[in-house]
Formats: C-alpha cells, structure tokens, sequence
C-alpha cells in the first residue's frame, strides 16, 4: 500500500452487523462517505477514527465480537478535522478507503507498519533491540533490550533489560533488568534488579534488588535487597536488607532482614510514629538509628 504525504491511516471499530454510531453500515473494503459531512470541530456530521491509532482508548464500540478497520484518509482541510474542540482524542472525515477488516491486532500491526516513529499508538505490541526507543499509549506491551526508552500509557506492559528507562501510566506492570530507572502512576507493580532506581504512585508495589533506589506515595508495598534506599508516604510496607535507609509517613510498617555470622534469619519491625514520621533510618542488625545529614 502507498501513502500520498497527506494520507493517513485512521483506526476504528464496528459491532459484529458492520455498522456504527445510528446505524451507519461501514464496507469490509473499498470506499466509504458520510453523507451529512460538516467541516466543524464537533462530533457527528461525518465520521470518526483515531488518527494513527492514537487518542481516546475509551473510543470502542463493537465489544468482543465488533471487528477493527483501517481506514485511508485524505487530511485536507474539506475532509478532515482533528485537533481542537470535540476532537481532541479522536478525528472526523469525510470520505475514506477502508483497506483493512479484521481483529484490533491485525489492524494495529498494520498500522505500526507505516505510522511515523514514536507515535503513542493505542494496543500496540513494540518489540526492539538495543538502544531502541519506544512510545505507546494505553493498553500497550513493549519489550525492548539494552539501553532502551519506553514510554507508554494507562494499563501497559513493559518488559526491559539492562540500562532501560520505562516510564508508564496508571496501571501499569514494569520489569527491567540492571541499572534501570523506572516511573509508573497510581496502583502500579515496579520490577527491577540492581541499582535500579522506581517511582511509582498511590498503592504501587515495588520490588527491587541490591542497591535501589525506591519512591512510592501513600499505602505502598516496598520490598529491596541489602543497602537500598526507600522513600514512602503514609501507611506504607517497607522491607529492606542489611544497610538499607527507610524513610516513610505516619503508621508505616518498617521491616529489616537481616542474616547472622551462622546464616540465622532475623527480622526487625515497627509501625512509624509521628516523631519518626519522614525521617531517615538505618536498623543496624535491629537496632533503629536515625540518620541526620
């Protein structure tokens, strides 16, 4: 397939019957035209897409069983709106070639296989090599190797090796391998080896290994190997090996582990008060001492 410099492939859902919004019956291929097209910034009058499968995830309509078009469309100002207004996560047309029918995953792939790099593209699968950079948006899973960037949106999946950056939204699950920096919102699972350094909002659980770094909000589970530093809000979970530095909000549970000369396991535990409340400690084999800079 070849695209002129202003066509673009849209990305949209039918119910199982072909049709859309009022009815509306959609061809499994060829030519398609909205009959009471109005060039305005609002919906309706026309019909819709999300332009290379970015914008909206929410813009579904046909459930389980509705099928997935790419659509060819001409960007000129008498057949397309996007930008402004109503259409700000999704875009409006006139006429357009439906040159796909099929599953969302066959439509996405199709879609990857001419956007332009780095687009946030909506369900995309991203698989890269070294020094790859990545950008997807919400339901997204990208796995990538050695020193790569990813960033994605809301409930993606994120697989990295060494030296990775990851940056994802709510929801997300991140792993990455050694020396990573990783950043996730709200109710996010943090996985990383040594050295890795995690922020991560509300509710997140982290798991970390030697020497990490962690950052969490509110009602966070931290679990790190020996030496690593932890930083969370209230109510949080702390558990740290030897030489770790915790530091957290009031009632916070703070747990050391540590093994002894004959490899006995020893636990050390205690709910942050408000005199300790965001400051630095140090359990030095049970004992909690504060550290002042």
């Amino acid at each position: 397939m070849k695209l002129q410099k202003t066509e673009i492939l849209v990305l949209r859902d039918v119910k199982h019957d072909m049709t859309s919004h009022e009815g509306f019956a959609w061809p499994k291929l060829g030519k398609v035209e909205a009959k009471d097209w109005k060039p305005t910034f609002k919906c309706g009058n026309g019909l819709h897409g999300l332009p290379w499968g970015c914008g909206g995830s929410n813009y579904s309509i046909g459930g389980t069983s509705g099928k997935w078009l790419v659509v060819k469309v001409e960007t000129t100002k008498d057949n397309y709106c996007y930008g402004k207004g109503e259409l700000v996560d999704k875009c409006k047309f006139h006429k357009g070639e439906v040159v796909f029918c099929g599953t969302r995953e066959k439509a996405v792939e199709l879609i990857q296989a001419y956007a332009p790099a780095n687009l946030p593209v909506n369900w995309a699968t991203q698989k890269a090599g070294d020094n790859a950079t990545q950008i997807a948006n919400d339901y997204s899973t990208q796995t990538a190797s050695y020193s790569a960037t990813q960033k994605a949106g809301h409930y993606s999946t994120q697989i990295a090796n060494d030296y990775s950056t990851q940056t994802a939204g709510y929801y997300a699950t991140q792993k990455a391998g050694h020396y990573s920096a990783q950043t996730a919102g709200d109710y996010s699972t943090q996985i990383a080896n040594y050295s890795a350094a995690q922020k991560a909002g509300y509710s997140a659980t982290q798991k970390a290994g030697d020497y990490a770094t962690q950052t969490a909000d509110d009602n966070s589970t931290q679990t790190a190997d020996y030496s690593a530093t932890q930083t969370a809000g209230d109510n949080a979970t702390q558990k740290a090996g030897l030489y770790s530095t915790q530091k957290a909000g009031l009632n916070s549970v703070q747990i050391q582990y540590w093994y002894d000369s004959n490899n006995k396991y020893h636990v050390a535990t205690r709910i942050v008060t408000q005199k300790e409340t965001n400051k630095t400690y140090m359990c030095n084999k049970g004992k909690w001492e504060e550290i002042k800079k």
